[in-house]
């Protein structure tokens, strides 16, 4: 299943929200102040796959703590590039190969 960072965002948000039983996350919002604690992983990583059809690992949230982490960190296992995963630009003819 490929899918957009939109769309993988979307997935993560609608399983907290349904896991936690509230009707709005912002993508910022850690996700133990949002209501996941450790019982209910479980129930986030199935809903996920559920969701995306991908493998998530149990140690997502301890690893990405916010919505918005945890799809950036998601997007490259859907084969999508995340915004800020994005490679930077290629350099220009002449450029030196040194840092930026």
């Amino acid at each position: 299943m490929h899918e957009t960072y939109a769309q993988l965002l979307a997935a993560v948000l609608g399983v907290m929200c349904d896991v936690t039983g509230v009707d709005h996350i912002s993508p910022s919002t850690p996700v133990m102040e949002a209501g996941i604690d450790s019982l209910s992983v479980m129930q986030l990583v199935q809903g996920l796959h559920a969701r995306t059809g991908l493998n998530v690992s149990h140690t997502l949230i301890s690893e990405h703590t916010t919505p918005e982490a945890m799809a950036v960190h998601l997007a490259p296992l859907a084969g999508r590039d995340a915004p800020e995963a994005k490679a930077p630009p290629p350099r220009q003819p002449g450029e030196s190969g040194g840092p930026r």
